[in-house]
């Protein structure tokens, strides 16, 4: 039997090899006295690149941004109490994006709970649905058979993480002495049953194309019917974007739609504005996948044609029925459903294929979309034209976009030649926190190497402050459009008739903002007119550190500009 000491350090030397053998590589460590042996082993180990972040709320997002690059699984750390409430946000929204995410959190010994000692509350199985599986790791080893069947646990837990692409909490019980941590084992102390690559990679079985989908797809195509492809929110996919672009020029009947945080350069971009000018004519067969969609205009088409048949390609096989008209699931990752659909055979012969009748309502909204880019040549100095002004500045980049108004307002600007290497805003809960900590954690893993842009509005940047906690501080070009508080209250038809939306909802706060970033350290520059944005955007380009530019608009001018650009928005 091994020795006490030996098994003191093995315990320790598990949790970094289970995370390292998981393909964790980077850390968010939040500072705190009862997670030091969580943190001191990790650090030590010499396994991990790692920042510290003060704030946990910020913690979470920074952590599921890092991953975003990669979609490789990353870890933060907590102490007790209520710092792990504070993930709470972050959590829910990577397990509605699928984001893998390790929290590993420090608890007082079990059975503390109640007997009014500080920092504790009921933390095993705190998230509750909101992660794929929850762990209590117990901090008694007092074997080398307990220790080799808590390190199968624990691999276990990762290997959830990895395989079903969201959030796992581990929760770890911890006594005092708390900074008496050993040195870790050699790295090969521990060998696993899997390697990181079988981790990383871990095979799955998908059920063949359905025959219902099958014989869908064959009748839609026999009797000229409209097929649409709808491709959600999702990272960019080389592969997937080569297998599209056969299967439409293989099957004419298929029109490919897409917003821009697909991150697709398939098919055609979802303009809302345009939608609402003209809505497309809904399609017979509808074969979605991937995240939530931001336009509405887009659910009031489906809507319209009762004999839509819907069918969804999820990996999870979740029934996710977001119009209602939800007729089967293939549990199945996209590229191997797609795929699938490429080789068929088709229904009819090669000198029989039907002409390119599923042109017209792209080749109309392309039209519309001329007409929409003319338009935002004459509007006030604004969100809108300021974004449109922007966006050229963007191409190359990675972009990521504030909630509520400022998303609506990316997503509706005309096509233009060029785009950002990537688009993302978390839609996963669609909240306000976490937008500014998300793209530094983006930034982080980026070191330099793309660009990375925040679009965020005033209030969710005041909001996430906790952000410029962080350290490491990474470049991020931050354009911040001050709106004077939530510019989408004024743009909701209940909210913005309402005599008390000011107070009560758009709640604009008088934030000096030039003293605000001198507080946190960041350069910053204002802008307000469409004279001094050039100038403006130059500055921030130049800067070699984070950096906010400060893109001050008028409500009325706003207001101006959306009924300019939107007459028809219902």
């Amino acid at each position: 039997m091994k020795s006490d000491a030996w098994l003191h350090r093995s315990h320790w030397s598990m949790l970094a090899t289970s995370l390292h053998q998981a393909g964790v590589r980077r850390l968010v460590l939040c500072p705190g006295s009862r997670s030091a042996p969580l943190t001191l082993s990790l650090v030590r180990s010499e396994w991990f690149d790692y920042v510290v972040s003060v704030d946990e709320r910020s913690a979470g997002f920074v952590a599921l941004g890092m991953a975003l690059r990669h979609q490789e699984p990353v870890a933060v750390v907590c102490t007790s109490g209520t710092a792990l409430l504070n993930l709470g946000p972050a959590v829910a929204e990577a397990f509605f994006q699928r984001i893998p995410l390790v929290v590993l959190s420090a608890d007082r010994p079990l059975g503390s709970v109640g007997h009014q000692r500080g920092q504790v509350i009921h933390q095993n199985g705190v998230f509750g649905e909101h992660v794929q599986a929850s762990l209590c790791w117990v901090n008694q080893i007092d074997s080398t058979e307990a220790l080799q069947e808590s390190y199968h646990a624990l691999q276990a837990i990762l290997q959830t993480a990895c395989s079903q692409k969201g959030p796992v909490h581990i929760n770890v019980p911890l006594q005092e002495p708390l900074y008496d941590v050993p040195d870790p084992l050699p790295k090969q102390a521990f060998e696993s049953d899997l390697s990181s690559q079988e981790f990383l990679n871990i095979p799955t079985e998908f059920p063949n194309l359905p025959n219902e989908l099958k014989e869908a797809w064959n009748s839609a195509l026999v009797q000229r019917q409209k097929i649409w492809l709808l491709a959600g929110m999702g990272a960019p996919d080389s592969e997937l974007d080569r297998i599209l672009e056969q299967l439409l020029e293989q099957n004419t009947a298929c029109q490919l739609w897409r917003e821009d945080l697909s991150n697709l350069r398939s098919g055609r971009r979802i303009n809302e504005m345009a939608w609402n000018l003209a809505l497309p004519e809904p399609p017979d067969l509808l074969i979605s996948w991937g995240g939530p969609l931001v336009s509405k205009a887009l659910g009031r088409c489906l809507a319209q044609n009762p004999r839509l048949l819907h069918w969804r390609i999820d990996p999870r096989g979740e029934l996710i029925d977001t119009y209602q008209r939800l007729n089967g699931v293939w549990a199945s990752e996209p590229v191997q459903a797609l795929q699938s659909l490429l080789e068929l055979v088709p229904p009819f012969s090669s000198d029989s294929i039907p002409g390119d009748y599923g042109m017209n309502d792209q080749q109309k909204h392309l039209l519309l979309e001329q007409q929409i880019q003319e338009e935002y040549k004459h509007i006030p100095y604004s969100d809108s034209w300021a974004m449109n002004a922007l966006r050229p500045h963007l191409q190359g980049a990675r972009v990521h976009l504030g909630n509520s108004s400022l998303v609506r307002k990316f997503l509706a600007l005309p096509s233009i030649p060029g785009t950002p290497d990537f688009v993302h805003c978390n839609r996963g809960t669609s909240g306000i926190e976490g937008n500014v900590s998300t793209a530094l954690g983006d930034a982080l893993v980026s070191k330099g190497s793309e660009e990375v842009w925040l679009l965020n509005g005033d209030l969710a940047t005041a909001y996430d402050a906790g952000a410029w906690l962080v350290e490491p501080r990474p470049l991020l070009r931050v354009v911040l459009f001050n709106n004077q508080g939530g510019d989408i209250f004024r743009q909701i038809p209940g909210s913005s008739t309402q005599a008390e939306c000011e107070t009560l909802f758009a709640t604009p706060r008088p934030i000096h903002w030039e003293s605000w970033c001198a507080g946190y350290g960041l350069p910053w520059r204002r802008v307000d007119s469409k004279e001094s944005l050039e100038s403006g955007l130059a500055w921030l380009k130049a800067q070699e550190q984070s950096a906010v530019l400060e893109v001050s608009t008028l409500v009325e001018a706003n207001r101006e500009a959306e009924r300019l650009l939107r007459p028809n928005q219902p």
